[in-house]
């Protein structure tokens, strides 16, 4: 294994030596030190692809130093909100004692973030900084050096083409900001380099070794050709090789679909979990932290044994618990999907895939999982300070299928990183978002910004020519552009489009309805309103669809087709659709009647993490629908969608919405303050911190804030109540 090298042995400056020093560390791994040698700290663009846990974040730390130094600031961008929040911790531990201030700024797509100006260090995620870049804020000049982390992402399917339109729009607005790329290895590290006229620099080294191989009947045959036989005393070929030595500490297993892994999950606690005061405690407060759950009371059970569960059904906060428990090393086995993989940072010192397919919503069937990502679930194998090899073993039904693994993934390449912006979807809102960002731009210019893609790069510009033309005139015959002489510019409800970070089709339709929704609203027939809007949602390309059973569609009768209530006429390609959009309305109205959210689980199957996405996603486009009406002339209707916009976000009665703006109030406590006798802010404000400590879930710290937060509220409302 290659040793650290120390820093007093590396071309650093003093001051830098000396506050890594401070940090704690000593010595530096090869893939850091390369980048030292080669004097690409200090200034230059450069692309760093290596290992999991082979210190990007920290030379990305390191060369951002120098910027800070020269008073500009630095932006840290990740694809994930759960890696911006990692990134905060990880990086505010070093920075903030220096006296530099961070920031962490996620959602909220129709903000410039001009507060950030006042920030040394911003950590955000690939869509929020789009949606800044749309914004035009000031203080994005004054960014010295940007850190691209993850950007293998831009090979992504969905979000390749944000994430690629992102990076090409930063070097467009400041083209002098350094660029530090950081990414897992690949195989076309060269054009990415090229893309971002940056220098490469590729390493293999890892701080825990990693050997890999395939197990079939009770045989685990590494890549090296070492050979390890199980013991074979169940019939499960998978808990053979889980009593095994090799997982005999953390073992990480990657499961195709959600099902499975809960599943497997169960089956594994029941069969091998063991329980400690430890893992007993982690139950309970993944059982109290959301009681009505059907899903968490499966997750509780298996927690208390040792084993968990990880998938995007999962709510945030129960999911944030798993992966404490597992860094913890409470949890002792975790399943999860393979989303996991480039997700947050939970190594194990062993991880097995158990499949290497998965179902592909797309084709309708099971598909094999690209090499790419089936070397980053491996990577995931060997812990840092606990392990001295790591251990990525693929799972294999029969010997055949055994050789087919190890030539193909075992043995195998990686995938090169292509451009997604070959996805029309997509390129039609960047189109938008490009002209918008300009003001005014002809054909030249758009193919001439294009070419700062990695598309551009891999393909060229012009093989989308026709592409571009035909969204072009898209936008032009709908109104988001106006095309004079070959100058396209941006009309107003183009310009608001792009700045509500929302697909051009959306803004279309909401237009196309506003009429309709303002007739419904005058003629005061609000339930058929509710009911048009929520159905209308479930078409959007915006808004995630909610999944819809076979059960379902079945137990669909005739007469519901009554409660589908179009505001106008609606892209309907399949009797799913309308299944789906009547499923969408009653799962909102559920959620903004205050159903809990275990309940609309077992009457909806719709999971935890899933409805979160689902409301956040319909408020936002309630909040666009606002927007549009504004632009409309219907503020009425603006006014109404607005509210709605957040009953959805906080999933409660109108009686509510006052309530709920008060800092550290969400539904539950709302509606206890509300039962209580404090229906309004000022009444709160007129409180004593002992009246509301009467409040079921108020304690006295919380009644205090709440109480300082309404006088703050009142005051700013009136002038004159100011002191």
């Amino acid at each position: 294994m290659t040793p650290l090298i120390r820093i007093e042995d590396l071309p650093l400056e003093d001051n830098v030596r000396r506050i890594i020093s401070s940090w704690g560390i000593t010595a530096l791994y090869p893939p850091q030190a390369e980048v030292i040698k080669r004097g690409l700290h200090r200034s230059g663009n450069f692309i760093l692809a290596s290992a999991t846990a082979s210190g990007k974040t920290l030379i990305a730390e390191i060369s951002s130093l120098y910027s800070l130094f020269r008073g500009e600031k630095v932006l840290y961008v990740v694809p994930l909100r759960a890696l911006a929040s990692e990134k905060y911790s990880e990086i505010s531990n070093h920075l903030e004692p220096l006296g530099y201030k961070l920031r962490i700024s996620v959602g909220d797509y129709d903000s410039s973030e001009e507060p950030l100006s006042s920030y040394d260090v911003i950590i955000t995620t690939y869509e929020k900084l789009d949606s800044i870049i749309r914004h035009s804020p000031s203080w994005l000049k004054d960014v010295g050096a940007v850190v691209f982390d993850e950007i293998h992402y831009v090979g992504t399917v969905g979000r390749g083409a944000i994430v690629e339109m992102t990076i090409a729009k930063f070097m467009d607005s400041n083209p002098t900001a350094r660029r530090i790329a950081l990414s897992a290895t690949i195989t076309n590290l060269e054009e990415l380099a090229r893309w971002l006229e940056a220098e490469h620099i590729s390493s293999s080294w890892r701080p825990v070794p990693l050997k890999t191989g395939v197990f079939n009947n009770d045989t685990i045959l590494f890549d090296n050709g070492d050979i390890i036989k199980v013991d074979n005393k169940e019939d499960d070929d998978l808990i053979n090789l889980l009593r095994s030595d090799i997982c005999s500490s953390q073992t990480l297993i990657f499961c195709g679909q959600r099902k499975t892994a809960v599943n497997l999950a169960v089956k594994l606690a029941n069969k091998i979990g063991e329980r400690s005061k430890e893992t007993e405690e982690l139950s309970r407060r993944i059982a109290e932290a959301d009681p009505y759950s059907s899903m968490h009371k499966v997750l509780s059970d298996v927690v208390a044994k040792g084993v968990a569960f990880h998938h995007a059904g999962l709510s945030h906060e129960i999911r944030s618990m798993v992966e404490e428990g597992f860094r913890g090393r409470v949890i002792r086995i975790l399943t999860a999907t393979p989303t996991l993989a480039a997700g947050v940072n939970l190594p194990a010192r062993t991880v097995i895939i158990r499949d290497h397919k998965r179902y592909d919503q797309e084709v309708g069937f099971s598909t094999e999982i690209p090499v790419f990502e089936i070397k980053q679930m491996m990577g995931r194998a060997g812990r840092p300070l606990y392990d001295e090899r790591g251990y990525g073993i693929i799972m294999a039904k029969s010997k055949r299928e055994a050789k087919i693994i190890i030539d193909r993934y075992i043995k195998g390449i990686p995938e090169p990183i292509a451009s997604r912006l070959n996805d029309m979807t997509q390129l039609r809102a960047q189109i938008l978002s490009v002209i918008a960002m300009k003001g005014q731009i002809d054909m030249d210019g758009l193919r001439k910004f294009l070419s700062r893609t990695l598309f551009s790069v891999q393909i060229g510009v012009d093989r989308i020519r026709s592409a571009i033309k035909s969204i072009v005139e898209f936008l032009a015959k709908n109104g988001l552009i106006e095309v004079d002489d070959g100058i396209m510019v941006p009309t107003t409800l183009g310009r608001r489009t792009s700045e509500l970070y929302i697909d051009p089709v959306s803004a279309i339709m909401m237009r196309n309805s506003v009429n309709r929704a303002s007739s419904l609203l005058s003629a005061k027939k609000i339930d058929e309103l509710e009911s048009s809007l929520f159905q209308t949602l479930s078409f959007l390309p915006d808004m995630p669809p909610l999944g819809v059973t076979k059960g379902e569609v079945e137990s669909f009768v005739e007469e519901e087709f009554n409660t589908l209530l179009p505001i106008e006429k609606l892209p309907i390609g399949s009797y799913i659709d309308v299944v789906r959009a009547v499923k969408s309305y009653y799962v909102l109205k559920s959620w903004i009647e205050e159903m809990r959210e275990g309940e609309i689980e077992r009457r909806f199957g719709v999971e935890p993490g899933d409805l979160h996405r689902f409301v956040e996603t319909a408020s936002w486009m309630l909040y666009s629908f606002s927007e549009v009406s504004k632009l409309c002339g219907k503020k009425d209707l603006a006014k109404f969608l607005l509210e709605e916009s957040m009953r959805v976000q906080y999933g409660i009665r109108k009686d509510l919405i006052e309530l709920v703006k008060l800092e550290g109030i969400g539904r539950v406590r709302a509606r206890a303050l509300y039962r209580s006798g404090f229906v309004s802010i000022r009444e709160i404000a007129r409180a004593k911190p002992e009246d509301l400590m009467k409040v079921p879930g108020i304690g006295e710290v919380l009644a205090k804030r709440i109480i300082n937060d309404a006088k703050r509220r009142i005051s700013y409302a009136d002038p004159s109540n100011r002191e």
